[in-house]
Parts: C-alpha cells; structure tokens; sequence
C-alpha cells in the first residue's frame, strides 16, 4: 500500500492537488503506523494535518487528528492523546459522522484506561460499543468488546473479561480482521495468566505471536513476546523467559513503546 501512497503522493504534488496531498499524507502516516513506524507515521500524520487545516477539509483534519491521537497514546502519551481526540471530536460531532464518533469515544476510553481512569475509560468504551451495535458494524463491535475486556481484566474481573474477549474473537474471525484476531488472542493469554492457568496462557500468547509476525504487525508482536517472558517468567522457565525478553525489547524501542519497553526491561531484570 506504501507504494501506491508514494505513487499518488507524487502526482499530486506533481499537479498541485492540496486536498490529495491531504489525504494521502494522512494514508501513508496511518500506514506507518500500523507497520510501528512511528518517526515516519509522525511526521506523514503533520502534514497532512496542516494541509488540511489550510484547505478546511473538516474531514480529513478529523480523520488526521485521531490518528495522531492513536500516535500519541502508542508511544505512551496519554494526555496528549486525549487532546487529539477531543479535537477530533469536536470535528466529528460538526459532520454528523456516527462511525468517527464511536471509533473517537472509543479512543478516548482506551486513552482514560492508560490514565488509570477506569470509570470513564468504561463510559467511552461502552459509548462505542452501542454506536457499534446501531451502526451494525461487527469489525468495530470486535475491538470495542476486546477493548472491555482489557478494562474488566485490569480491575480484576477476569471470568466477564474472558467472557468480552471470546466474543471479540469470534467476530474478529467472523469478518476476517487478523490483526484483531491476533489482539483478541493475546489477551485471552493475558486473563488465563492472571488466573494462574499458564497452559492456556503460553498456548494463547505463542497462537497470538504466529499471527503478529505473519502479518508483519511489529507492535503486537512486541508485546506478545514480553507477554510469553512473563508467562515463563512466572513458572521459572528462566531462559526462555529471558530469550522473549531480549526479543522483544528491541521492537518495543523501534516502535517507541516506552511503557512496553520499561515493563520488559523490568521482566528482565528480575530474572537476572
């Protein structure tokens, strides 16, 4: 997709097309961030928002300013995140757009849940998860309900957590979304290894990394393999605790994952 972006990029440029240069800065930034390349995401996501700020595509402004959200609160600033998406928000409300709303809220509940705000982390996230079910829209309802899930789990409620996350796995395979998929069962991994079930866990997390590195998605791949250190971690396994550990550092760093990276890097410490 970078190569089509890159092809359109030129053209445009080429012909002087503002709201083109718009769109596809904002393409190539959002496809940089999938890909965990944040530096470049960045700086991709900036201009396409000053472009559209100077062209007025309230659209494109919106769509560039939640992406810079997602940007922000991946490399570890909530609060700037928050920001963004309030922004964005604002942007949202102005189009009528219900789907940028929900996507939006649901943001904001994951940005509140990184603040340790749990009850309005459950508020957006609940928010979104009705916008999913009016709008029909059995991708989002995935995330939203995966999205709960990570929220019931980190208040200790690990049974409806697991109950939230085996349904977003199921509509995740329903509508073919991998890298959903691979998210969903990571976190299944997650609450097995909360409730002491580390059979369950290791087999979740390694089902989760094949799918991580099948479709290149380095963040989460990342985050797997530090989730496999702590499992290993957990029972003992020292050595293979600490080959996931200095797997995974690496990519946490390369994809400025400055939490996920303080966390392995403190895994690894203990088993030294």
């Amino acid at each position: 997709a970078i190569s089509f972006y890159e092809d359109s990029l030129a053209i445009s440029q080429e012909m002087d097309l503002g709201y083109v240069m718009g769109v596809t800065y904002g393409n190539l930034g959002d496809a940089y961030l999938e890909l965990g390349e944040m530096s470049e995401a960045q700086g991709y996501l900036e201009k396409a928002l000053t472009i559209s700020r100077e062209g007025e595509a309230i659209r494109v402004e919106a769509e560039t300013l939640s992406s810079l959200g997602i940007f922000h609160a991946s490399v570890g600033e909530p609060l700037e995140a928050i920001d963004y998406y309030h922004q964005a928000l604002a942007l949202a409300d102005k189009l009528e757009d219900v789907v940028l709303l929900g996507t939006l809220q649901g943001n904001l509940g994951l940005a509140f849940a990184d603040m340790g705000d749990y009850q309005k982390a459950e508020e957006y996230l609940r928010r979104a998860l009705s916008v999913a079910d009016e709008t029909n829209n059995k991708r989002f309802k995935s995330q939203m309900l995966g999205n709960l899930g990570v929220l019931l789990a980190d208040v200790g409620d690990y049974e409806k957590a697991l109950s939230y996350h085996f349904q977003a796995l199921e509509l995740s395979r329903d509508v073919s979304d991998k890298r959903s998929e691979g998210q969903d069962l990571g976190n299944i991994g997650t609450v097995f290894r909360y409730l002491g079930d580390m059979v369950k866990a290791i087999e979740f997390q390694k089902q989760a990394l094949a799918i991580s590195r099948e479709i290149g998605d380095i963040r989460n791949e990342a985050r797997d393999l530090t989730n496999l250190a702590n499992a290993y971690r957990d029972i003992e396994e020292i050595e293979k605790a600490r080959f996931y550990y200095e797997k995974s550092i690496p990519l946490l760093e390369k994809t400025q994952d400055l939490r996920g990276e303080a966390f392995a890097s403190w895994g690894l410490g203990l088993i030294y």
